[in-house]
């Protein structure tokens, strides 16, 4: 065949001697093109991908942005704690299957408030199961009067809230630009107290936004 990729070299003589019909060689000029553009494409990802660097002064900028949202949420509600947590793959399991885990990625608190961003780091998603499929339902999950809500050995949530002595607990979901959920904001309060929901939505969705722009 004289019509090779990357090389056609097409004569009428050897259309006529080949017997190549011109629907025949448009189909392989199609293809061939096709091809070329498909590889082009993906040579292109490819060296974008290994070229990109990583903006240390924009990741900085981007993050001091979100910083500052964080703590106007924390004193516009009066919480003591405002945490950020974004789910990742982890590893994998023996069958191939993902482990999704979850880390706190930012936090603000009040003075006197235990930081906890250091406790939460790569935790198997499974350890939060009540709490993340009550979130994967609803726009927001609470707990009102923790101290006062009996334990359940199946709400690690709950028990943790108790640990640190909370007493209200906000989380909104994320959202990616495919609507899918990708972390949750979380405002938590060392005192019952009731929030304007429609409000904590509209902050996690400006800080969402600023999210997926890094």
């Amino acid at each position: 065949m004289y019509i090779k990729l990357f090389k056609l070299n097409f004569t009428m003589f050897e259309f006529g001697i080949k017997g190549f019909t011109i629907d025949t060689i448009l189909e392989h000029i199609y293809v061939t093109i096709v091809f070329v553009i498909y590889v082009a494409v993906r040579v292109y990802k490819f060296i974008k991908k290994k070229l990109k660097k990583t903006n240390i002064s924009n990741e900085l900028n981007s993050l001091s942005v979100i910083y500052e949202k964080l703590i106007e949420l924390r004193l516009l509600f009066g919480a003591s704690r405002v945490t950020i947590t974004q789910f990742h793959n982890g590893e994998y399991y023996v069958n191939d299957t993902s482990i999704l885990k979850m880390s706190i990625t930012h936090e603000t608190d009040e003075d006197g408030t235990a930081r906890v961003i250091d406790k939460y780091q790569s935790i198997n998603i499974n350890k939060y199961n009540k709490f993340l499929i009550a979130l994967d339902k609803n726009d927001v999950v609470s707990y009102n009067n923790v101290s006062s809500i009996e334990s359940h050995y199946d709400d690690d949530m709950l028990l943790d809230l108790k640990l640190y002595g909370t007493e209200s607990f906000y989380s909104v979901k994320l959202h990616n630009t495919k609507g899918q959920i990708f972390g949750f904001i979380s405002l938590s309060f060392n005192e019952n107290k009731e929030i304007d929901i429609t409000e904590f939505k509209e902050y996690a969705n400006m800080i969402g936004f600023l999210l997926r722009k890094k």
